[in-house]
């Protein structure tokens, strides 16, 4: 909700408000859909809706000072949200299927140094254990978001031709993993990214009656808003991977052609600054009413200094088309090489 910009009468006046809206009370849409691998290794899909509550709150107040010659409003409007996403990869059937006799074979050979296959037991292990680690990735994640919106404003006549009138536009976001907002993301629980917004403006007009028909205005304003998009921290299981100078890993996709899903730190992050813009506008305005007809005449200067930080692959990217792949080169980087078996030792 964003603040009515009126000074209201020299009275003094309120409202509240507060609004509660619940996804449990609202139709289930059924395209949303979950699949879940049951104990016995079949997969079930059912309808899905996610948990999702909005709580607002909403305050105005106003009055006079000084017998009228003053008058103040004040604006506040605060909203929660509780929104758990919901980690999955893209295709479950396919990303949790086991492997083939060939799949592993391959893989055996993979994980082997150039003359010697690791054993067709220690490659299921191995691969096992690795699959175990990505599951961890998956799930419920926690996702909340706050936004506080405030505007004070103060009127006062100077006199019986000049008034002044100052206001304050105040708007604070905080997304936690709230970058990615649908109920379910195929990125890991660490991947959701944390969303930010800081936004201030001050304006001040003036306005003066030279005569009866003429009036004269001016007005300035300066506003800062500081937007970013951050990556959370790593999962225990993405810190071996965070060793860079950034101190955050990279992205990864496994099986990006199977049914996947992606981790570490998108692509697009860290925007510590998405924008960081200054904005200054001044504008004079002098109008003149004559019978029916209205002129306006003036001038208005507006400067803008806008800074974007946000460097895209920053940290790298890595892509495997299957998870076996992703499994040999976690478990034994420098025993595959480019050829089309994957067999050999890197120097």
């Amino acid at each position: 909700m964003a603040p009515e910009r009126r000074s209201g009468d020299g009275r003094l006046h309120g409202e509240v408000i507060a609004e509660d809206r619940d996804k449990a009370w609202g139709s289930q849409n059924a395209f949303t859909t979950l699949t879940t691998q049951q104990p016995d290794g079949s997969f079930v899909t059912t309808p899905y809706q996610p948990p999702d509550r909005r709580l607002q709150y909403g305050l105005e107040m106003g009055g006079g000072v000084a017998k009228g010659r003053g008058k103040w409003l004040v604006q506040v409007d605060e909203l929660t949200r509780n929104f758990p996403g919901m980690a999955v990869p893209s295709k479950p059937q396919k990303f949790f299927a086991p492997l083939t006799a060939s799949q592993l074979q391959t893989l055996a050979g993979r994980l082997g140094a150039a003359t010697a296959a690791v054993s067709l037991g220690q490659a299921q292990t191995d691969y096992t254990q690795t699959m175990g680690q990505l599951t961890a990735l998956l799930g419920p994640v926690a996702r909340t978001e706050r936004q506080t919106i405030a505007f004070p404003r103060f009127d006062w006549r100077l006199n019986d031709r000049n008034r002044i009138s100052v206001g304050y536009d105040m708007v604070r976001l905080d997304a936690k993993n709230g970058m990615r907002s649908a109920p379910t993301a195929t990125w890991g629980i660490g991947s959701f990214g944390t969303r930010t917004l800081r936004l201030d403006a001050i304006s001040a007009r003036l306005n003066t009656f030279v005569t009866t028909d003429v009036l004269n205005e001016i007005e300035y304003t300066h506003a800062h808003d500081l937007e970013s998009e951050m990556a959370d921290s790593p999962t225990p299981f993405e810190e071996q991977f965070a060793r860079n100078s950034f101190g955050v890993p990279p992205q990864v996709a496994v099986a990006s052609g199977s049914g996947g899903f992606k981790f570490g730190t998108p692509s697009t992050l860290n925007r510590p600054a998405y924008p960081d813009e200054l904005r200054q506008a001044a504008a004079d305005t002098l109008s003149w009413v004559h019978g029916r007809n209205q002129i306006d005449v003036g001038y208005a200067l507006d400067y803008v200094r806008d800074h974007t930080s946000g460097l895209t692959y920053a940290t790298g990217a890595y892509r495997y088309a299957t998870k076996e792949a992703f499994v040999a080169d976690m478990i034994s980087p420098d025993h595959w090489d480019a050829s089309k078996t994957g067999k050999g030792s890197l120097p």
